[in-house]
C-alpha cells in the first residue's frame, strides 16, 4: 500500500473519549491537586501525602468498602478484590460534594494508571 506523501504523521491528533461527555485531558492540563504524590525518593503511595481532593476520595472508599464487605459481600474472592475495590473508587468520586470529585473521577476512568495506583493504596488498608 503506497502512503500519500501529502499525508503529516506530524499533526496533532485530537484526544478521544471513552464516554462522549468527558474529555480526555492530557496528562499536563489534570489539575496539580488530583496528582498522585510519590514518597520521596521511592516510587511508592502514602495516603497522608495525597492532596486533600484525592484523600477525601480514598478515604471514602474506605467506607465504601467497609459497607460492601459487611452488606453485601463478607467474604469475597480474591479475584473479585480489584473489581470490588474499583467500584469503590468511582462510587466514592460519583458521590463525593468535593469540587474536584468530577475531575478524579474523569482521571480514574481514563487513565488507568492513575486507578492503579489508588486501587493499590486501598487495597493494602
Amino acid at each position: 500500500m503506497a502512503m500519500d506523501p501529502s499525508f503529516d504523521n506530524d499533526l496533532p491528533v485530537p484526544p478521544v473519549s471513552l464516554d462522549n461527555d468527558l474529555p480526555v485531558l492530557p496528562a499536563a492540563e489534570w489539575p496539580a491537586d488530583t496528582d498522585l504524590v510519590l514518597v520521596p525518593g521511592t516510587n511508592r503511595l502514602a495516603l497522608t501525602l495525597q492532596h486533600p481532593p484525592v484523600r477525601a476520595i480514598i478515604h471514602d472508599s474506605f467506607e465504601n468498602v467497609r459497607a460492601y464487605i459487611l452488606f453485601d459481600h463478607s467474604f469475597p474472592d480474591a479475584v473479585a478484590v480489584p473489581t470490588i475495590i474499583r467500584d469503590c473508587l468511582i462510587a466514592a468520586a460519583t458521590e463525593s460534594h468535593n469540587p474536584r470529585a468530577p475531575v478524579i473521577l474523569t482521571r480514574m476512568t481514563q487513565v488507568s494508571e492513575y486507578m492503579t495506583r489508588l486501587s493499590r493504596l486501598v487495597s493494602v488498608r
